[in-house]
């Protein structure tokens, strides 16, 4: 076999190969590598997001206080089951005096109910 040939079949374990229109091949582990420190990195995004979004909008902070998984998921946050789990441990009575030392330009402040 041909080193040509040799590079394009499928990589073992490990290996990076490429295909026949020049892409690149992950052997298995090194596919699972790049999926986990892509969807950690993904993950983290979403953490630091739903972080930040519980400090400046109160709508959220009241969704998220009563059922975290759903109001994470209706705003787009791809959070695990163990984020979703510290996030709902946080201390939600603390948070208030957090958020009033937030500028209120940045800010989303819920109308009061008539």
């Amino acid at each position: 076999m041909s080193i040509d040939r040799q590079c394009r079949a499928s990589p073992s374990v490990g290996e990076i190969g490429h295909n026949n229109r020049g892409g690149m091949v992950l052997g298995e582990s090194a596919q699972r590598w790049h999926e986990a420190r892509f969807t950690t990195r993904m993950s983290q995004r979403d953490v630091e997001r739903a972080i930040g979004r519980l400090l400046t909008d109160e709508q959220f902070r009241l969704a998220c206080r009563k059922d975290p998984a759903s109001a994470c998921r209706e705003a787009g946050f791809d959070l695990s089951p163990l984020e979703l789990d510290a996030l709902a441990a946080l201390p939600f009575r603390a948070l208030p005096r957090l958020v009033a030392q937030i500028d209120e330009r940045i800010r989303r402040l819920t109308p009061p109910r008539s």
